[in-house]
């Protein structure tokens, strides 16, 4: 389970974004839309609704600055604490 905010893009973001992912993936394989992942993990539901009610007040009006480019080595098999950044390219 998931709890994250919907970024709105640009159209050249989404195409350079959409590109890469084609690159990498195929065509054909799902693209996930642009997101700020707020909490995952094996959560239940009952566990992260209380999250959801203050999420309005909490992230409103406020911006987000993309500052990197991260590799990460994750896997579904690797617990999300053990993740790794093994290549960072600065943007600002």
């Amino acid at each position: 389970m998931a709890c994250y905010l919907g970024v709105g893009t640009s159209r050249s973001f989404e195409e350079a974004r959409r590109s890469l992912h084609d690159e990498v993936h195929g065509k054909d394989h799902h693209m996930d839309p642009p997101h700020i992942s707020l909490a995952y993990g094996l959560y239940q539901k009952e566990q992260l609704a209380p999250l959801i009610a203050p999420i309005n007040e909490r992230y409103c009006g406020t911006t987000a600055r993309i500052r990197s480019i991260d590799i990460v080595k994750s896997a579904k098999t690797i617990p999300i604490e053990e993740w790794k950044s093994i290549k960072s390219i600065d943007l600002i």
